[in-house]
């Protein structure tokens, strides 16, 4: 996010997105450095009218923005070792996501999110899988750790009180909503109800892919400020002046997106009535985004 330095913005903005994460639709403001105040305050606007679909689909666009995608792929997703094991599963879920099969993109990113995890607390297969309990337990003190630590980062302002409220949003939705036991679960971004299908499977709807592909940026991000690597991906990313490797994702993403023809994709989410319409207005907004 740039071109302000005004921190009490930063603060009200994400504030009011964050006041859903007790709600059965937790939002936030996407984590990727595309996101301007002005785009961030479109997504606010809409929240503070009563609009919370267009805010939702907002920040879908974002989430789903190509670019966006292959920018992670290539400066971020291979700065964080525990990342390391899933590369080549990222890439597949962004090819689905390219071609609109947001199921597949859903059933692809959810285990990743537990797989990140585990490997963030160490966890090998020669020892017995941790509980919810210690999971949540986990995710609770180190974010609570690594906030702690945020006036000693070598950053700016801004740039501290964004990555607190994304640590923010990733422990409140991984303990309250991912992680907790499926009947008391705040909604249906739940990880028990979806690898057990538990329940009529409207969760895999693409607005929960585009909150689990949050939840993984802002995973990996915290992992990244944990390891110390988190500034090696910005200087990738700016001394990368070739973008070889990002342009080799974004042709063969858009390419994806492009073909083959439209009549020949599985376009339909499950939850036909509403999830066409978020699909049409999501490619509006990438329309206008590019």
């Amino acid at each position: 996010m740039s071109n302000s330095n005004d921190v009490s913005t930063i603060q009200a903005l994400y504030q009011k997105a964050h006041a859903s994460l007790t709600t059965a639709n937790p939002l936030t403001i996407p984590n990727y450095n595309t996101v301007t105040f002005a785009e961030a305050r479109r997504i606010i606007d809409e929240i503070d009218a009563g609009q919370m679909r267009n805010a939702q689909v907002l920040i879908m666009a974002h989430a789903f923005n190509l670019d966006n995608r292959a920018r992670r792929l290539t400066y971020f997703y291979p700065n964080c070792s525990k990342c390391d094991d899933f590369i080549s599963i990222f890439q597949a879920a962004t090819l689905s996501l390219a071609q609109e099969n947001y199921i597949s993109t859903f059933f692809v990113i959810m285990p990743v999110v537990e797989g990140l995890l585990l490997r963030w607390m160490g966890h090998t297969s020669t020892q017995n899988k941790p509980s919810f309990r210690q999971i949540k337990s986990f995710v609770t003190a180190r974010i609570a750790q690594l906030k702690s630590q945020l006036p000693n980062l070598p950053a700016s302002d801004n740039l501290r009180t964004i990555v607190e409220f994304h640590m923010d949003y990733t422990e409140r939705v991984l303990v309250s909503h991912l992680f907790e036991q499926h009947l008391n679960r705040i909604s249906d971004l739940n990880r028990h109800l979806a690898l057990h299908m538990l329940d009529v499977p409207s969760f895999c709807s693409s607005l929960n892919v585009a909150q689990l592909w949050i939840i993984v940026d802002n995973m990996v991000d915290c992992i990244l400020w944990d390891e110390g690597k988190y500034g090696d991906a910005w200087t990738d990313q700016f001394y990368d002046k070739e973008h070889g490797t990002r342009r080799m994702y974004d042709m063969a993403f858009h390419a994806a997106r492009a073909f083959p023809p439209p009549p020949f994709r599985f376009t339909d989410d499950i939850n036909r009535n509403s999830q066409d319409l978020f699909a049409q207005l999501v490619k509006v907004e990438l329309t206008r985004l590019a």
